[in-house]
């Protein structure tokens, strides 16, 4: 019972110290967690691990020919031909899944580094951003929100430091989803055939310049372009090559799908992954804070604030915050963070997999490690006599060293031939969740292959060296 309560402590400080490694908050069904439905498991694959184990060695036992096996193992009887393979298939079997894991975790850490330097499409360093809501009971009507956003705006713009303020409702990276069927206004799509979502995201003027996100022709938006004002929209690339291939998009027109109303296109904005770092940039349109129709208007009260500043972004949440007491002190500011955060928080899943992968890899590389020295070692002791004559019959201490560092690597090189056969046939699974990286990537494969062969040729160096100084004399004496 002490065993039992010694490992379920040690199994939740394991567990505390992932969530502290954790580069950031991890999505519900990501978090650790130690329940019922673990620890039953963990028990059954004990309990049948030591059944199996235990009842191996009786059934060898029991039909051994005892004869047989007093001239296989000398004086005793236990450690013949027969018990020695199976410690070598063990050590062969944990070097192939040492370097499946190994493989894994390569070609994972590899797609993680690739999705750090993919180029997002806007400007993660020095901006915070926070998100209020304004209710309808105090901020009834159009004209009130977008005075307190255009009031905001100029207050936090005012600020020393501030470089630019924009406001969005739904930041990329942050899970938010609104799209729906858009078509162009000059060529709408025929009755029944449904036209491609796009992303709708309402935005403030100075939205672009703070999240740093290039206006590649036309301009931005403005103040006036309202939807009781002029109706004007921003879109980003993916749709404009899309709807009007080789053409000017700035001048168009464009509209929700079987829409009465319509918005002119004036500027084109640069694509950015707005769904996941991983997935392709989405069809994106930027409409103004103010959204809806002349005669029904729809102004978008809750919103994200993006500050860039010239220092630290922190500096950022103290300005807004600041800000948000002169323009309305009730006014809650919600989730201050930085918008490098909101990046690292979306690739929260992928460095999680990546540091599980890495953590299994090693101790499947300590295990296998360690089992190689073990039989090596074993093979060493068993052979004493026989080494101990051929050094008396004059066999140089090199030549007993390369036997032994042979033996070491015949095992090593079965387990890296059947590993790699074994992460070839896991790379299809894996294919689906890579970036960047091919899931049979040779320089991960032969890199991988190569480390494991060092690491097992230095565990069996060890007691091959020590094979290599026995006393001739010492060793006929202990036999």
């Amino acid at each position: 019972m002490l065993w039992v309560l010694l490992g379920l402590r040690l199994a939740w400080v394991g567990v505390q110290g992932l969530l502290r490694l954790a580069r950031a908050q991890l999505p519900p069904a990501l978090e650790p967690d130690i329940d019922g439905g673990v620890l039953v498991f963990t028990a059954l694959v004990s309990i049948v691990s030591r059944v199996l184990f235990g009842l191996f060695p009786a059934f060898s036992y029991g039909r051994r020919d005892l004869s047989n096996s007093l001239k296989d193992g000398g004086r005793s009887s236990t450690t013949g031909r027969e018990r020695h393979c199976t410690r070598s298939g063990l050590v062969v079997a944990q070097v192939a899944l040492a370097l499946v894991l190994l493989v894994g975790s390569g070609l994972m850490l590899k797609s993680f580094v690739a999705l750090g330097t993919v180029d997002l499409g806007f400007e993660q360093e020095g901006s915070g951003t926070y998100r209020f809501a304004l209710t309808e009971a105090e901020y009834p009507d159009a004209a009130q929100v977008l005075a307190f956003h255009r009031q905001l705006t100029d207050r936090l713009s005012q600020t020393p430091g501030v470089q630019g303020v924009g406001m969005i409702n739904g930041l990329p990276l942050s899970g938010a989803k609104s799209a729906g069927p858009m078509e162009p206004g000059d060529r709408p799509f025929p009755e029944g055939e449904r036209a491609p979502l796009v992303e709708r995201r309402n935005v403030t003027p100075g939205y672009f310049a703070a999240m740093g996100i290039a206006i590649t022709d036309g301009r931005a938006l403005e103040w006036s372009d309202q939807a009781d004002e002029f109706r004007a929209v921003v879109i980003n690339t993916t749709p404009a090559n899309a709807f009007w291939p080789n053409q000017a998009a700035v001048g168009r027109r464009l509209q929700s799908q079987g829409s009465e109303h319509s918005w002119e296109v004036v500027g084109v904005a640069a694509d950015v992954r707005f769904d996941a770092v991983e997935d392709e940039p989405l069809p994106l349109v930027y409409l103004p804070i103010v959204d809806g129709t002349a005669e029904e208007l729809a102004p978008v009260r809750s919103v994200d604030v993006v500050v860039r500043v010239g220092g630290d972004p922190l500096d950022a949440i103290a300005v807004a915050r600041e800000a948000m007491r002169v323009v309305d002190p009730r006014l809650p500011m919600i989730n201050p963070r930085t918008v490098a955060t909101v990046v690292r928080e979306s690739m929260a899943a992928a460095s999680f997999t990546v540091l599980l992968l890495g953590i299994a890899a090693g101790v499947a590389l300590l295990l296998g490690t360690v089992g190689i020295y073990g039989v090596i070692s074993y093979i060493v002791g068993q052979r004493t006599q026989e080494i101990g004559v051929r050094m008396a019959l004059g066999a140089p201490a090199a030549t007993v060293l390369r036997g032994v560092v042979a033996d070491g690597l015949r095992l090593t090189a079965w387990g890296v031939g059947l590993g790699l056969l074994g992460a070839w046939a896991m790379s299809s699974a894996l294919e689906s969740i890579l970036f960047g990286v091919s899931a049979t990537d040779p320089v991960t494969f032969a890199g991988t292959a190569l480390l494991l062969t060092l690491v097992a040729t230095l565990a069996t160096w060890l007691p091959a060296r020590k094979a290599s100084r026995i006393d001739p004399v010492e060793a006929l004496r202990a036999e």
